[in-house]
C-alpha cells in the first residue's frame, strides 16, 4: 500500500479514497496546480474534486447572455500555455471555456478529476497528520455505488474561487414572485425571454454585460440600480487574422504586448491609493466623455449613473456597450429603492408596482465568504469560522494558521491593487 502512494503513482481504484495531493476545484487554479505537479513535480498521486459536470469553474457555471471577460485576452491564458489565437481583445465565456478544455485534453487532466463530487466538509487529524475530507457525489454513476465518501490526503489545495456561490438580494417577498425568476450564475436558456417585461436587479460586472443582450430583444427593461459605477470603456475589437498570426510566429510580439497589458491593469493602483494623482483624474475623465457621449439623448441619467466615490473604491466596470444600451427607447434606470417583490413585480419605496415577466437577480457572488459552504476543521479540530472570526486573512493569501499542510488559491485580499 505505502509503493501505491508514492507520489508518482496514480490513484486507482484500491486507493480511491487516498491520495497524496486534493485539489478542490478544475476552474482555472485548480488545472494550473494540477498541472506544475505534473510537470515540475512527477506527482500523478492526486485527486482534482469538481462539484460541476465539466472544467472551467466560473466559464462552466456562468453562462447568461453576454458573458465575457473584463481582462484582455492576451493576459487571460497560463504563462505555459498562451493563447495567440483569442477572436476578440476580450474573449467571450465559450472561448474561454473552450481553451480550458482544450488545455485539460492536451495536458491529460481528466483521469484525475471526479467530476459532481462536491466537498461537505475537510478535518485536519493531528494524529494521522492527514486531512480527512468528506465527498458528497450526484447525478453521474458513481453516485450509484456511494453517494459519500471520505478521502484522506497529506496535503489540501483550495481552488474553488470566488464566483461560484451566488448571493440573492435580501429582499422582502423574494420567493413570492409568480413570474420567472433566476440569478445569473444559475441562467436556464430553455426559457425565452423575448418580448418579456423584464427587470434585472443589480448594476455591476454582471449586469453590465447582460443588459446590453436583454435589451436587445426584451418588450420592456427595467434596470434596477443601488450605487452608481465608474465605467471605462473597453476598447473591444476583433483579432485579425493578421494580428493573430503576428502573435503566433512572433513570441516577442505577444510577450510584449501581455506586459504592456500587464502594466496597464498594475497602473490603476496609483488611482486607487491616490484619488488626486493624475492617473485618477484621467479615469474620472474618460469615464465621463463615456457617460456624456453615449447617453447624449438622456442627460437626465447623467447624475444618477455618476459616483459620489473616487475611482477604485469600488470595482471598475468595463464596457463599451451598457450607456447605449440604457439610452434604448424601452430601456429604463430606476435607482428608488427597492421595497418588496410582489407575486407580479417589484414595487419601490413610494409604493409603486411595476409588474414583470422576467426578474433577473444579477446580485454577485459570496466573494467575501472563502471556503463556503465547506467546513473546514483544523489542527485540534479548530474550524475556520473562528480562524477567521476577525475577518479573513492568510499567509500572501496562501496558508492560514492552524490549517497544516493547506494552500488556497485567490485567497483574501489578493485581488489586483489590494
Amino acid at each position: 500500500m505505502a509503493d501505491q502512494l508514492r507520489a508518482d503513482a496514480r490513484v486507482g481504484n484500491k486507493t480511491y479514497t487516498s491520495a497524496t495531493v486534493v485539489i478542490i476545484g478544475a476552474g482555472i487554479s485548480g488545472m494550473c496546480m494540477a498541472i506544475d505537479l505534473i510537470k515540475r513535480n512527477n506527482c500523478h498521486n492526486f485527486v482534482i474534486l469538481e462539484k460541476s459536470s465539466g472544467v472551467g469553474g466560473t466559464w462552466h457555471d456562468n453562462k447568461y447572455p453576454g458573458c465575457c471577460c473584463d481582462v484582455a485576452s492576451i493576459l487571460y491564458s497560463y504563462s505555459f500555455e498562451q493563447n495567440p489565437k483569442w477572436s476578440r481583445e476580450y474573449p467571450g465565456q465559450e472561448e474561454l471555456l473552450k481553451y480550458l478544455t482544450q488545455v485539460a485534453e492536451k495536458y491529460g487532466l481528466y483521469k484525475y478529476i471526479r467530476f459532481n463530487s462536491e466537498v461537505k466538509q475537510a478535518r485536519w487529524d493531528d494524529e494521522e497528520m492527514k486531512w480527512k475530507i468528506n465527498v458528497e457525489v450526484s447525478g453521474d454513476k458513481d453516485s450509484q455505488f456511494a453517494s459519500s465518501y471520505v478521502l484522506n490526503s497529506d496535503f489540501l489545495a483550495s481552488a474553488v474561487g470566488q464566483l461560484n456561490v451566488p448571493r440573492e438580494p435580501d429582499i422582502p417577498g423574494l420567493r413570492d414572485f409568480q413570474g420567472r425568476m433566476m440569478h445569473s450564475a444559475r441562467w436556464d436558456w430553455t426559457y425565452n425571454f423575448e418580448n418579456k417585461r423584464i427587470a434585472i436587479i443589480g448594476n455591476g460586472a454582471t449586469s453590465a454585460q447582460i443588459v446590453p443582450e436583454v435589451a436587445k430583444v426584451a418588450s420592456h427593461l427595467t434596470v434596477y440600480q443601488r450605487t452608481p459605477n465608474w465605467v471605462m470603456p473597453r476598447l473591444d475589437a476583433a483579432v485579425s487574422p493578421l494580428q493573430q498570426a503576428l502573435l503566433t510566429y512572433v513570441p516577442p510580439l505577444r510577450m510584449r504586448k501581455r506586459s504592456l497589458a500587464m502594466d496597464f491593469r498594475e497602473s490603476f493602483y496609483a488611482a486607487v491609493s491616490d484619488s488626486e494623482s493624475n492617473f485618477a483624474k484621467q479615469i474620472r475623465d474618460w469615464c465621463f466623455e463615456g457617460l456624456r457621449t453615449q447617453l447624449a439623448n438622456k442627460p437626465e441619467l447623467w447624475e444618477k449613473l455618476t459616483p459620489n466615490y473616487a475611482p477604485g473604491c469600488k470595482r471598475l466596470i468595463i464596457s463599451d456597450d451598457i450607456y447605449p444600451a440604457l439610452a434604448r427607447e424601452n430601456v429604463d434606470l430606476e435607482t428608488r429603492r427597492i421595497s418588496r417583490i410582489t407575486e407580479t413585480g417589484i414595487e419601490v419605496e413610494d409604493g409603486i408596482l411595476q409588474e414583470y415577466d422576467f426578474i433577473i437577480l444579477a446580485t454577485g457572488f459570496k466573494t467575501v465568504e472563502f471556503m463556503y459552504p465547506i467546513q473546514i476543521y483544523g489542527s485540534k479540530g479548530r474550524p475556520l469560522s473562528d480562524i477567521w472570526k476577525d475577518g479573513a486573512s492568510a499567509y500572501h493569501g496562501v496558508t492560514v494558521e492552524d490549517l497544516p499542510n493547506f494552500g488556497m488559491f485567490y485567497g483574501p485580499n489578493t485581488n489586483l491593487g489590494e
